[in-house]
């Protein structure tokens, strides 16, 4: 009974944890509840409440909150601790509960701000699925070890079925893997590497962001992943976007922009390239440039971000930016530049994404349909490692 007392007050005591710090962090932005509700679908009442503590988030409202502020969800559980500790007692664990699915989560390893490695406890009752956006940090690595019940875990498309004792290895790339519980399970988790967030999903629409990696085993081919890439830049140009090339434009000229002037800078480790896929099919695309001078490494260009238009007023052009601000920290670099078409959609994205405004160049370029020269708005944005 002592045991449970002090469990359940660990656990009331992280929720105020959890209110405080995601009203720190938005003070720390300086954003509005406005500002952040605009940023995140979620309502304005909802932000104010769960900053005061009378409502407790879900596990999707916190992973949505992470990502905006640029945080994974265990790196801010870590930060909601009162003090680092050597030992955690089974009665000091804090554990969380999401209130929309029941899925419970109990952090195992003594948390830390700037940890680099984790075991986590997962409870999911039987039927349970939990859905977030996009992971803020690719590339890192998680094994997963079922200590009873049965878990589906979809990686790259392919399901699987886990069993007590099965352990996967996976690494985040932008969108997690699928889970959903047949029966009621629990998982023990370990990332390695930093702070790790959970972004499983169930929808067969999902939108998912990964990193580009042509040369690893999939089940698309290369071949097949360049022909929609190609696709991607052929209805994008066509439909007057302002993005390097000019009518006529190839479904061929396409795929050559991927092959020659992409592909080698990817194997060779100079460019990363995120994608947004909806099921197999590629739809969005954003690069990341690296070859900077020996003086600047600690910067990268954005360019290239491409939806097609059929996927378009779906988000995926914010998703896929605040995937490559994780991916440009994880490289070590902490300004990004980018130019974009005056007046055009994209600048006002950019604007909401935080990006500053240096100036405005008159006359720079055409557009892909019409002859006149258009104006291009240069801007920057700093990144908090």
């Amino acid at each position: 009974m002592r045991a449970a007392g002090a469990r359940a007050d660990a656990s009331r005591d992280i929720e105020r944890r959890i209110a405080q710090r995601l009203a720190g962090l938005r003070a720390e932005k300086g954003w509005s509840l406005d500002v952040l509700a605009d940023r995140t679908g979620i309502s304005r009442a909802t932000l104010s409440r769960l900053e005061r503590g009378e409502l407790s988030p879900t596990a999707a409202m916190l992973g949505t909150l992470c990502t905006v502020y640029g945080w994974t969800l265990s790196r801010f559980m870590a930060e909601a601790e009162t003090r680092p500790a050597n030992l955690v007692t089974a009665s000091q664990q804090a554990e969380w509960k999401d209130p929309a699915s029941g899925y419970r989560r109990r952090i195992v390893s003594p948390p830390s701000p700037g940890l680099r490695g984790e075991m986590v406890e997962v409870h999911m009752p039987a039927g349970a699925s939990v859905s977030f956006d996009t992971s803020p940090v690719t590339g890192l690595e998680h094994h997963l070890w079922m200590l009873d019940g049965t878990l589906t875990l979809e990686i790259d498309g392919s399901p699987f079925t886990l069993r007590a004792g099965d352990c996967p290895a996976l690494r985040a790339v932008g969108s997690k893997p699928v889970r959903e519980s047949r029966q009621a399970c629990r998982t023990l988790r370990h990332s390695n590497g930093a702070p790790m967030s959970e972004t499983p999903t169930n929808e067969s629409n999902a939108i998912l962001i990964d990193d580009w990696r042509p040369d690893r085993p999939v089940a698309a081919s290369l071949d097949d992943e360049i022909a929609m890439l190609g696709e991607v830049l052929h209805a994008v140009v066509h439909v007057g976007a302002g993005v390097s090339f000019i009518l006529p434009f190839s479904i061929e000229d396409g795929r050559a922009f991927w092959i020659e002037r992409v592909l080698p800078g990817v194997r060779a480790g100079t460019r990363r390239v995120l994608l947004a896929r909806i099921g197999t099919r590629i739809v969005g695309t954003v690069q990341l440039d690296l070859a900077m001078p020996p003086n600047q490494r600690h910067r990268a260009e954005v360019a290239k971000m491409l939806v097609h238009p059929d996927a378009q007023r779906r988000g995926i052009a914010r998703r896929l930016m605040v995937a490559l601000e994780a991916v440009a920290l994880s490289e070590g670099r902490t300004l990004l530049t980018l130019d974009t078409w005056t007046g055009g959609h994209a600048e006002q994205l950019y604007r909401s994404l935080g990006y500053t405004t240096v100036g405005v160049i008159p006359r720079f370029a055409r557009g892909s349909t019409t002859p006149a020269l258009e104006p291009t708005t240069i801007m920057y944005k700093e990144l908090e490692g």
